[in-house]
């Protein structure tokens, strides 16, 4: 009869061992929850104080009348297909180029990053 004894106290250590385990598991989700609780707190009561406001005066430069540039007008630096004339260097773009053949010009796709 010494064969039940060793089994009842190896049941008795599983079920203990179980009510353990869900003893921390809840325990462990009320501590989340009430951490919880207490950011959500934190967090709510920093952005809703009631603060002063300020407001400083900043010297404004008076409005100069002096004009921007006008800027030039692009150039094409491809060849525009069926324009017949030589392909200008891409160092030194002509300004030369009509602006119906580069209007005319098929988009130019760069695939890659920069």
């Amino acid at each position: 009869m010494d064969a039940p004894r060793p089994q009842n106290e190896a049941i008795e250590a599983r079920d203990a061992a179980r009510r353990r385990v869900r003893r921390l598991t809840l325990g462990a989700a009320a501590v989340a929850t009430a951490a919880t609780g207490v950011i959500a707190a934190i967090t709510a009561g920093t952005g809703t104080t009631a603060r002063k406001v300020v407001r400083q005066l900043l010297a404004v430069a008076p409005a100069t009348s002096a004009s921007v540039p006008a800027v030039p007008e692009p150039t094409a630096t491809v060849p525009v297909a069926g324009s017949g004339a030589p392909a200008a260097p891409a160092a030194a773009p002509t300004s030369a180029a009509s602006p119906a053949a580069v209007a005319s010009a098929p988009p130019v796709v760069v695939s890659g990053g920069s």
